[in-house]
Order: structure tokens, then sequence, then C-alpha cells
């Protein structure tokens, strides 16, 4: 459910449990909670409580009575959008498909007794689940200057987004780099958050301003752009791009910006058009390419494996593309 409605003397509170339904200024508080838990200051739960306070006014510190803190308790633990649960591989694959797709969701306490014992004694773990494609930091102000976000827009059943092309594959190059250290956030913002024509240089100039941006807000701004990444290549039809890509890519997927110059040599524009285009318009392009290639290389009698094997795409997708 997107949102947790609760009723008190008649009155119906509802408190949203969707990324999409924050506010910018809820999506900061959630993110300097997430900054706190991935510092081990709270748990997981402790996370939810403070969130469920946090959009009710309430301070935890005077919930009092056990009635309180078992309301309490049971909204919290409704608030499910922010982690996932992730388990070893391999340990959900004799379990039904129903159970397997709760499993992310549901603590292992809360499943029937035969699949709470099981999972209970798996070694899970929780992280981040973000997954959407929602601006939520459009602009912030920063030594006396506005800086304005890319926009996204999903209504109509369709999907924009006003990140250039290299800004696009810049900033997902940035997000591989990272691995759980900060050194590079100052660099994705300020690549996100360019004024103006953007260029690699004048993003490269002002990160070294963006070292002194709170450290919440480079992670919020990290945290939206893996979300909006992770939505286009799991939610969308550009998820071919992203398809078996767990290994280096292959020969014929030399990289993103590799086969952005690509496209300027194909004719589509010179290098500067292609740089500019849209990255959603870029990606249309790419995955267009990419379906191209794939019934190209079977004209010519290349056998299934081998077409995966140098466009890196599964045989299913494949086969879904040659039907």
């Amino acid at each position: 459910m997107k949102r947790i409605e609760f009723v008190v003397k008649d009155k119906t509170y509802g408190i949203p449990n969707a990324w999409e339904l924050l506010t910018p200024e809820q999506y900061m508080d959630v993110c300097r909670l997430l900054v706190d838990f991935a510092a081990g200051k709270y748990s997981v739960m402790e996370v939810r409580l403070r969130y469920v306070c946090q959009m009710m006014g309430w301070n935890p510190d005077k919930v009092k009575g056990d009635v309180a803190w078992q309301n309490l308790y049971l909204l919290a633990r409704q608030a499910d959008f922010m982690f996932e649960i992730v388990y070893p591989a391999g340990t959900l694959d004799g379990v039904p498909k129903d159970i397997r797709e709760q499993a992310r969701k549901t603590e292992p306490a809360d499943f029937p007794p035969a699949y709470s014992r099981y999972l209970s004694k798996q070694e899970y773990k929780y992280r981040i689940d973000a997954c959407f494609a929602k601006q939520l930091i459009p602009d912030f102000i920063f030594d006396k200057q506005q800086y304005r976000g890319y926009e996204i827009r999903t209504d109509f059943d369709r999907i924009t987004c006003n990140l250039t092309a290299v800004q696009f594959i810049e900033a997902r190059q940035i997000l591989s780099e990272i691995h759980g250290s900060t050194d590079k956030l100052p660099l994705l913002a300020a690549i996100l958050y360019h004024p103006g024509t953007y260029s690699s240089a004048g993003a490269h100039r002002l990160a070294g301003s963006f070292k002194n941006l709170d450290p919440v807000l480079l992670q919020a701004i990290s945290i939206n752009f893996q979300a909006f990444t992770a939505f286009l290549f799991t939610r969308t039809p550009f998820s071919i791009l992203s398809a078996g890509k767990d290994e280096p890519l292959p020969a014929i997927c030399t990289g993103m910006l590799e086969s952005l110059y690509n496209l300027s040599q194909d004719g589509i524009g010179d290098l500067t058009a292609v740089e500019r285009m849209d990255c959603i318009t870029y990606l249309i392009i790419l995955r267009k390419k990419l379906i191209e290639s794939v019934k190209t290389m079977r004209d010519y009698k290349i056998e299934k494996t081998e077409i995966s094997e140098k466009t890196g795409l599964p045989i299913k997708i494949i086969n879904k593309i040659l039907s």
C-alpha cells in the first residue's frame, strides 16, 4: 500500500509509504535517517519508528505507555518502502513464487511457521529499496545561488527527462565508482545540477565548491539518481539495455560513452548535438540499435549463443526480439 491510513477519534490520518508520495522536505528527512542507519546509529525498525513520528509530528521521546508503543510499532512495521530484505543467492529457489515476492518486504517472523522457521535461519540483510521516477531535490541554494536539478515527467504514460545524454552517462559512471565512498558525491551533484549549458570541465570545477554541501544533501542527490536509473532499467522498455549485464560489457556493447560517440559517426548528428540530446532519446536510439544488431546477426545465421556472447543479452531476451 502506498499510504498507511489509520483512524483516531473518527479522524483519518495518512502516512506516505512510497518514495513518489514524499515532498522534497520529507525526502530529505528520510535521507537523514538513512544516513544515520548507514552509520549504525539506528536499526531498520528505529528508522521506521522515527519516520512515522516525523510524518505525524510526534516526539518519540515523549511516547509513553505500552499501548502507545504497540500502536506506534504497528504503524512502523507497515512503513516498508525504504528497505528490502535480501537473502543469500539460492535461498528462495525452492520457495513458491508468492512467498518469494513477499519475502522482499516481509519479516521472516510474519510468515506461516513452515516458512518462518526456514527464513529466520538464513543470513538475510536489509538494503535501501529505491526505484522511482521523480525528482525529489528539484533545487537547492548554495553560496547564495540557486541550483536547479533535472526534470522527470511520467504523466500520460510517457517518461521524459531533460538531462543530456552526456550528463546521464557521466553521472552513471560516477555511481559505478562510488562503492560506498562519499568522495565523488560532489562531482555527481555537480554533473546533475550544472547550471546553463553542460560541460564536463564545468562540472569538474563546480565539484570543488560542492565539497562544502551538506553531506545529507549529497547522499539525497545520489539516492534520487540511483532510483531513477533503477526505474529506467527495470520498469521500462530500456531494461533490455541492462539485461544480463552483471559481467563487464562484451565487445558489441563497449559502454554508453563509446556508444554516444558511435552515434555521431553513424550520422545522428555532430558530437555536440549527440551529447546534448536528452537522455531518454539517447536510450531510445540505443535500444533500437541493439535490437537491430540482434536481428542482423541472426539474418547472417549467427547462432543465438554467439549473439548472446556478443551482446550480453540472455537467450530468452534474444528469443523475444526474434519472435
